[in-house]
């Protein structure tokens, strides 16, 4: 269920967002390839004077955004628990032990640094935290199931 909201959102984000599928060469496309040599099923679209592309490596949903030059402005993956690194789990449930871990958007960027987006759930409600790479976590949105 959660990867098939994960991939209706970034399907939706990608086609409101898209001019046209561009095309992709010179220094962009070989430090992609460089970085990602499994990357299955790129798709790129160009935005606000970047280009993005969206696949998976790994298994994993990926979308990262490069300038034109081919410099790495920011990146995203979107996966479950198992692949969040142990110290965040465990940082995460000291603070919200009742709660199971849903799913998580992690994004790197020069400007924030790495900041793990995590939604957790228990019987009741929905949990919208974050946490940096030292496991600082605040709580951004509660919701109640309905």
């Amino acid at each position: 269920m959660k990867k098939i909201f994960l991939i209706a959102a970034m399907v939706i984000y990608g086609i409101a967002n898209a001019n046209s599928s561009p095309t992709v060469d010179g220094q962009v496309l070989k430090n992609f390839k460089s970085a990602f040599p499994l990357a299955e099923k790129p798709t790129w679209y160009e935005n606000n004077g970047l280009y993005e592309v969206v696949f998976e490596n790994n298994q994993v949903k990926c979308r990262v955004w490069y300038e034109q030059d081919g410099k790495v402005k920011k990146t995203e993956r979107y996966y479950t628990e198992k692949e969040l690194p142990l110290f965040i789990i465990a940082k995460v449930k000291e603070r919200f032990n009742d709660q199971k871990i849903h799913g998580v958007t992690e994004v790197i960027s020069a400007a924030e640094g790495m900041v793990y987006h995590i939604v957790l759930n228990d019987d009741q409600k929905w949990y919208h935290i974050q946490s940096d790479s030292s496991g600082n976590v605040k709580l951004n949105k509660k919701y109640t199931k309905g």
